[in-house]
């Protein structure tokens, strides 16, 4: 309800980090392994990880077609793209970026159904993610697979991301040592 206040008219949802927002969309959107997902060459590992959850990141544009693509707004710039080179903007992350109004243009510049905020990189908070949905049957979408997942594990975080396999092992070496 806090966020849904600040972001009216739009709907939020809050998870532990705005990273798990991603594989849910591209599920969402129906995108699997076989669908390239553009995002910027300077992408975090995480951000790359959640796309590969999911789909295959791509940080080129080549000859490569692009099914999808997530714009970042870094440093509190707005990054308007054009849609010919970079199609279907399926996200917007606002990575460390306030944003400082709920108008449409300042949280969808791209014309995307979503967009997320890392809550550590712009408040003193340890942890949380926000995502605004643009519209409430996108937003009644997302909050059920949110709730599902939820159902199936206490620790929803975690589930998502013990799907990843470089995760998995990673985790597996360090029981391996003790």
């Amino acid at each position: 309800d806090f966020f849904d206040k600040i972001f009216y008219p739009y709907k939020t949802i809050y998870l532990s980090k705005a990273r798990h927002f991603i594989p849910i969309v591209l599920r969402q959107h129906h995108l699997t392994r076989g669908d390239t997902i553009f995002t910027i060459p300077y992408s975090s590992h995480c951000v790359l990880s959640s796309i590969g959850m999911q789909a295959t990141p791509i940080t080129q544009v080549d000859q490569t077609v692009i099914d999808a693509s997530i714009v970042f707004h870094q440093y509190g710039k707005k990054e308007v793209v054009d849609n010919l080179k970079y199609p279907n903007v399926i996200l917007e992350d606002s990575v460390d970026s306030i944003i400082l109004d709920s108008s449409e243009n300042s949280i969808f510049p791209n014309n995307p159904d979503y967009a997320i905020i890392s809550l550590p990189k712009i408040l003193p908070v340890p942890f949380g993610g926000i995502m605004i949905c643009r519209n409430n049957e996108d937003y009644g979408d997302i909050y059920d697979i949110v709730q599902k997942e939820k159902s199936v594990s206490s620790d929803f975080p975690l589930k998502l991301f013990l799907n990843n396999h470089y995760l998995r092992e990673a985790i597996l070496s360090e029981f391996k040592r003790v």
